[in-house]
């Protein structure tokens, strides 16, 4: 597997920033760890934990890994206000 690089948008505060992060790790670990490093507010359950991605427009939910969802360089991942 490889690392990626993306820019992740933290929309609650305002701000970006380009990160690496292995390819495969879920989508459940990504959003913990994002959750965890810039102190989102937390979801309240498991199955409402998602954060929407473009290049490519997906939804990064689930066990399925970063590789799988298609993240790739240049993708852009959104932390969401309410997801």
């Amino acid at each position: 597997m490889a690392d990626v690089v993306i820019t992740f948008v933290d929309e609650e505060k305002n701000n970006s920033h380009d990160i690496v992060m292995p390819d495969w790790i879920t989508a459940d670990e990504f959003i913990g760890a994002m959750c965890q490093a810039y102190a989102l507010s937390p979801r309240e359950t498991q199955a409402q934990r998602f954060m929407r991605m473009e290049r490519p427009i997906g939804l990064i939910r689930g066990s399925f890994t970063l590789a799988q969802l298609g993240v790739r360089d240049g993708a852009v991942i959104y932390s969401g206000k309410g997801g």
